[in-house]
């Protein structure tokens, strides 16, 4: 198997430092002391955007960064205040990929570190927010952002799609996304008043590592500690790095994992929706319109298409039909709670089950039908929604 350009978050399979399986009370406090020296000599910016914001987070300097995620300590990655980490500006690189129908695909980035050719403008914008798969495994052109700017070029000349998806990206970045764009300074209160470049934000939840990935600034900021014997089933996954790293990535860790702590299923959702629903006092109080958008794993809906290839690894691992029913559930309950808050949803999981398949087999990253069948989906929730009142 060929390892993906976008695979550049090594700690979705690997343990975060200071966090081991089986900490005991003197262990734990310990690593706390350790947090609090780390925290004082590097202080972190308390944000609490509306008075009625019950979110914890902060903004982080560097070394807490480069604790949480390996991507930026080994530098695959660059430190970003605001989205804690990002691509790097003006990259320029091409991949090798035989699905694609040119043999190749290239990851390129604007100044920011965008994945956009073009640079940003001053607005409006129609932001895109997910993780890899809405980066795009294929060129810009090609990304579910990339087709949503060329079919909105000639009806509205005067929007730019803007592409704030990236690899390892989760919730804790979907919002920070919006005060990236909004030019929202950490520690003070947001002003509904003031005018934004955001008409509509798109946040995309990949359901194959998105909650789990959450988890990891959600236990930071909280100071709470992952359940006794998260990281047991770790070892059990090394026979299969070297071949499957994208497969681990993509859905089998994050089934692992809510398998052992079934615990973490809960918190990961709650940590989810409460992120989501800051997401909705930014869209109601600032004016900009907001979806929330489930893109399935494989695993959830064109398995078949990839067993030869996986069923090995699922075998020995003993990941079945349950595994992926809970992964299913997790996402139902997502998308019902999320209406419930007053956030309008989209469900991806019927677009990407007839025909198909939508995802590369080389990585299961969404391959370019399924780019453009989730284009598709979203330009008819843009055309169609009504836009918040001011």
């Amino acid at each position: 198997m060929l390892s993906s350009a976008l695979h550049h978050d090594p700690d979705v399979i690997r343990l975060i430092p200071d966090e081991g399986a089986d900490q005991t009370e003197a262990e734990r406090a310990e690593m706390l002391a350790r947090l609090a020296r780390l925290e004082e000599q590097n202080p972190s910016i308390p944000i609490q955007a509306f008075q009625d914001s019950t979110l914890v987070r902060a903004q982080m300097q560097r070394p807490i960064i480069d604790r949480l995620y390996a991507s930026v300590r080994i530098g695959d990655m660059a430190y970003h205040p605001v989205l804690h980490f990002g691509r790097r500006p003006n990259q320029d690189q091409r991949y090798k990929w035989p699905e694609h129908p040119r043999g190749f695909w290239r990851v390129q980035t604007n100044s920011e570190g965008l994945r956009m050719d073009a640079e940003r403008g001053p607005g409006p914008y129609l932001v895109i927010a997910g993780d890899s798969h809405m980066e795009g495994a294929c060129s810009n052109a090609e990304s579910a952002a990339g087709l949503m700017q060329a079919a909105l070029e000639a009806e509205r000349p005067d929007l730019q799609v803007v592409n704030m998806a990236c690899g390892g990206y989760s919730f804790p970045q979907y919002l920070a996304s919006v005060e990236y764009l909004c030019k929202d300074r950490p520690g003070e209160r947001v002003d509904p008043k003031r005018p934004v470049p955001i008409e509509a934000l798109v946040v995309v939840v990949y359901g194959g590592n998105d909650f789990t990935e959450g988890l990891r600034l959600a236990h930071h900021w909280n100071q709470t500690f992952r359940p006794a014997g998260w990281g047991h089933y770790t070892p059990a996954l090394d026979p299969w790095r070297t071949t499957h790293s994208h497969a681990i990535a993509q859905g089998v860790d994050s089934m692992l994992y809510f398998r052992q702590s079934p615990s973490e299923r809960d918190y990961a959702l709650q940590n989810g929706l409460e992120t989501l629903q800051e997401l909705e006092r930014h869209a109601e109080r600032r004016g900009f319109r907001l979806l929330v958008a489930y893109l399935p794993s494989p695993f959830e809906v064109e398995l078949a298409a990839h067993t030869e290839s996986l069923q090995p690894m699922l075998d020995d691992l003993q990941i079945g039909p349950a595994e992926v029913d809970a992964m299913r559930t997790l996402a139902d309950r997502l998308l019902s709670q999320s209406s419930a808050l007053g956030i309008e949803t989209l469900d991806l999981r019927p677009t990407l089950q007839a025909g198909g398949p939508y995802y590369w087999d080389t990585d299961l990253h969404l391959n370019l039908d399924g780019q453009e069948r989730v284009a598709a989906r979203l330009l008819d929730w843009f055309r169609t929604a009504q836009p918040n009142a001011k």
